[in-house]
């Protein structure tokens, strides 16, 4: 039986600091993106004369969250999957969002962080810590 799109091992990922960590296939990126701290990468190719892509130029890489990823176009370039609605774009580099990630070793989201500010210690001990950023 032939293996389909969703089964190849094409995604590259990476972790909170955009380093490859792994491969991964298709079926799993998409499922691993629609989890809120997966973003995938849209790479965006400046285009030759002719109007073709140059791949080995590249013009922009946004991070793009799965319901943005949604709405993006798919390219000649690009595979893709089709559902009876819609053509998606398959993900070949998806990360873990850097701004949403756990912080490691204490469970606490980064979005917390704002209700810990007066645990900061200032690094003048004699001042008063700034808690208003």
């Amino acid at each position: 039986m032939p293996m389909g799109i969703e089964d190849k091992i094409i995604c590259l990922c990476l972790n909170k600091r955009w380093q490859p960590i792994g491969v991964k296939s298709v079926r799993d990126a998409f499922s691993e993106l629609v989890h809120p701290n997966c973003v995938a990468l849209n790479v965006i190719y400046k285009k030759n004369e002719d109007g073709s892509l140059n791949f080995s130029d590249i013009e922009d890489i946004q991070a793009v969250k799965w319901d943005e990823w949604l709405t993006l176009p798919v390219r000649e370039c690009d595979l893709e999957i089709r559902t009876s609605k819609m053509s998606i774009r398959v993900p070949t580099i998806i990360a873990s969002d850097p701004l949403t990630v756990v912080v490691r070793g204490t469970g606490m989201v980064l979005e917390d962080l704002d209700s810990l500010k007066e645990l900061i210690i200032p690094l003048d001990i004699g001042k008063k810590p700034n808690i208003n950023v």
